[in-house]
């Protein structure tokens, strides 16, 4: 006698955005924050790697995101960053230089607008389902501490945008 196999249903994409959604709520609980690593394939049109916060906003503090070359290093980049700015109870200003302890060299944070919300912290948007939040980039110079922008900055270092809401 032959026997039904039942096929298991795919879930929905409103199902694992929920789970999703409910993993971020459940480490924001915990470590006060969700940090989204995004490592493109290549195939994708944006080469670079790039990490963003979810929950510094809950705190009335920026989400922040650093796009570049520094892959996994990023994220904990990141918390440490976070955790830096709540400890001390303001955000970082436009511009300012920030030395990590075991960084090797100055990060620069610069305040960005919409376009970092539509094209790079859209699970920030998603999370929160408005873009009412703050971002600021968190830019690496290379190996010789010059910043993208800066005449001599070394690949792949120079490549990072820095971004603000005149580019597209």
């Amino acid at each position: 006698m032959a026997t039904k196999t039942r096929r298991k249903r795919k879930p929905s994409i409103n199902t694992i955005k929920k789970q999703l959604f409910e993993e971020y709520e459940a480490n924001i609980a915990m470590y006060g924050r969700q940090v989204i690593g995004v490592f493109p394939t290549r195939d994708d049109t944006f080469p670079l790697n790039f990490a963003y916060t979810i929950g510094n906003h809950e705190k009335g503090f920026p989400e922040l995101l650093v796009i570049g070359p520094s892959g996994e290093e990023s994220m904990g980049l990141l918390n440490a960053l976070s955790t830096l700015m709540i400890e001390r109870g303001t955000s970082f200003y436009d511009g300012e230089t920030v030395q990590l302890i075991g960084a090797g060299v100055a990060l620069k944070m610069r305040a960005v607008g919409q376009l970092a919300k539509s094209q790079f912290t859209t699970q920030v948007t998603a999370y929160y389902q408005e873009a009412a939040y703050d971002v600021q980039q968190v830019v690496i110079p290379d190996p010789n501490g010059r910043y993208p922008s800066e005449p001599g900055c070394a690949p792949p270092y120079r490549d990072v945008p820095i971004l603000n809401d005149t580019m597209h």
